[in-house]
């Protein structure tokens, strides 16, 4: 079976990882999402990261929000979020990597939005990610739970590795 990575903030964007779960599961897919983890004695950094080296594809979906960084001493001298590493790291790994960005014109709530509540100043990383992501990835965009589900579900790496 093959195995996804789902990679994403949390908060802002559960109602769009639940649809995604959802849906890839229906098609036999088997989904590593932190919303599924239970108490055990790692680090979430750590934990994230062996689970995205469990898996054979890596999703990621990036809005407006950048989402936790862990310490220096947790092993994360740039001063990254845990998403962003995750999506380094499958990178780093070779994986088919699908990226998905909120589109800037959905509506989205600007409460979820780093740049306008100004939220431990990381609306500049958020940015700065989504540029990347913009240029170095053929990105997919949506608006919606269900518009990310049906964009998922059309793209090829998904529909060949089965």
């Amino acid at each position: 079976m093959t195995i996804i990575y789902l990679s994403s903030t949390y908060e802002d964007l559960k109602d769009h990882r639940r649809t995604v779960a959802e849906d890839l599961r229906k098609n036999r897919y088997e989904i590593i999402a932190m919303e599924d983890y239970v108490a055990r004695d790692d680090r979430p950094v750590d934990a994230c990261l062996k689970d995205v080296d469990r898996a054979d594809i890596y999703v990621g979906l990036f809005a407006f929000r950048y989402g936790y960084i862990p310490p220096m001493e947790h092993g994360n001298p740039d001063g990254l979020s845990i998403t962003e590493l995750e999506y380094r790291r499958a990178v780093q790994q070779g994986k088919t990597c699908l990226v998905f960005l909120a589109d800037e014109k959905g509506g989205w709530p600007q409460i979820h939005n780093d740049a306008w509540t100004g939220e431990g100043g990381h609306g500049a990383q958020i940015k700065r990610l989504r540029e990347y992501l913009k240029t170095e990835k053929l990105s997919g965009f949506f608006s919606s739970p269900d518009h990310l589900a049906r964009s998922l579900s059309g793209f090829p790496s998904v529909n060949r590795i089965k």
